[in-house]
Parts: C-alpha cells; structure tokens; sequence
C-alpha cells in the first residue's frame, strides 16, 4: 500500500510540474492577456511559435522521467529486503535513450533554422514595404546612440541626424541596424520584436526587423518600446536602457527634419562660438 501511495504522490507531482509549463499561457490567454510581450515586428510569431514547440518537447521528457520515476518506486518497493535485480544493463535502452534525444536535437536544430531565415525574409518586409531605412547604431557604456542618413543618403555627413537614447522610426518599413561597440560587448534587445542581438567591439553587426503596422494597432499602437542591454556591460549596465518610438512614416519625416534642423543650429552657434574665440 505504501508504495502505491509512493508511486502516485510521484506521478502527482509530475502532473504538477508538467502542466505549470503550459499552464501560465493558457491562463493568461483565456483572462486576455499575453505571455509574452505583445508581438510587433514581423516574423515574431515565429519565435513564439519555436518556443512552445521546444517547451511541448521539454515537457514530454519531464512527464515521462517522472513515470519511469513513478514506476521504479513501485518496482523497487516491492522486492524483499536485500534484492537486486540480475540484470546489468539493456542494449536496447541504451541505444532508445541515446537514439530519442538526439533525434530531438536534430529537429529542433533544423526548426530553429528554419526559423531564422523565414524570420530574416519577414524583416525585410516583402513587396512594397519601400526602401529599408539604415540606422547606425552605437554602443557605449552606458548609452546607446543611433545616427540617421541626411537628405543625401549619405553616413558622415553634414546633414546626418544623431540621437541618443530615442530611436524613431516608420512603422511597416524595413529597418537595418548596423551596430558598433567602442568599448565592450552590449547586446540590442527589444522584448516586442523578440530580437536580440549582441554587439561587439571591432565588428559592425547588422539586425533588420520590421514593426507590423497590424500588430502595433492591435497592441494599442504604443509609443514607446524599451531597448534594454541585455549583456552585462558593467557597473552602470541597469541604466542602459533605451527607447524604440514607432510612428507614422509622415511623423518620422517631421521628426528627422526638425532634428536635421536643430542640428545645423547647433553646429552654426558652435562654429560662431570658435570665430569669437
């Protein structure tokens, strides 16, 4: 009796923790609310989607661990006291438990593949989404920078606009990133996109993602997405946030004209600053 009692009280805690795996997303679904942060870059499905199709497969090895658990008390708790069993091994378990997993392996590798580049091919867009807008970003501890082509297309310009901390840009338009560090490694993460990219010294990193406009008025069309560090960079890494503001392509074109603008001022008063001087 007691190893039946022992047997089941195993089995309910692997029902237990098998279904807290899932349990919080249906939960949250059926009170209307998501899991993970609103998806707002296209292909971000597809991340969400890989990620409850690895966690179906880690919950199905934990629930059957805890059977074979389950079933090796009750086994075990039956024999006399002192009794082992004869055998000293299985062939073919051997070959089940090494065979199983690593056909596992393989299908996640070949679904995270997969994955990718269906995901690289949704960043750019698709037809019509217009001509890509290339920003240059910059790490630093503890900001981030992002330079922005002038009228004439053109990086290390007169004309290029410069910000830190704030980076605009077009909903529904494809944007490319290409990211520098000068001093450490950071990494470019932004929950909504689900995209996360690390930035490293000596090597320029590119990253395309593209904000659905779909998705950001469903969402509520927020105003801000947070840009976090997600790579310790040193003792000011907590502070090394920034801020992603999508809007209209007409918006972002007032914004870049205006901050174009401030920029010749600024560079005008510097120079009459110099002559004075």
């Amino acid at each position: 009796m007691m190893r039946l009692v022992v047997a089941l009280l195993v089995l309910a805690l692997g029902v237990l923790v098998v279904v807290s795996m899932e349990a919080p997303e249906w939960i949250l679904a059926a009170a209307g609310s998501d899991w993970f942060p609103a998806e707002l870059g296209l292909g971000a499905e597809r991340v969400d989607g890989l990620f409850d199709h690895t966690n179906l497969f880690a919950a199905g090895l934990l629930g059957l661990t805890f059977v074979g658990l389950a079933w090796a008390v009750w086994r075990g708790a039956g024999r006399r006291a002192g009794e082992g069993s004869e055998r000293s091994g299985s062939r073919r378990l051997e070959v089940l438990w090494t065979v199983v997993p690593a056909g596992i392996v393989v299908h996640l590798t070949l679904a995270q593949i997969q994955a990718r580049d269906a995901i690289a091919a949704d960043a750019r867009g698709g037809e019509g989404a217009g001509a890509p807008l290339a920003i240059e970003v910059e790490g630093v501890q503890f900001d981030w920078r992002f330079t922005y082509a002038g009228a004439d297309g053109a990086f290390g310009t007169l004309d290029d606009v410069t910000s830190v901390v704030d980076m605009p840009v077009p909903v529904g338009r494809p944007v490319e990133l290409r990211m520098r560090s000068v001093d450490v490694i950071h990494s470019f993460f932004v929950p909504e996109l689900r995209m996360k990219r690390d930035v490293v010294p000596g090597t320029v990193t590119p990253l395309a993602f593209t904000i659905d406009a779909q998705d950001h008025a469903a969402a509520g069309s927020p105003e801000t997405l947070e840009l976090r560090c997600a790579e310790l960079c040193g003792w000011g890494h907590y502070a090394m946030v920034g801020r992603l503001l999508p809007m209209e392509q007409h918006a972002f074109d007032d914004w870049q004209a205006r901050a174009g603008a401030a920029g010749f001022e600024a560079e005008a008063m510097a120079d009459d600053v110099e002559d004075e001087g």
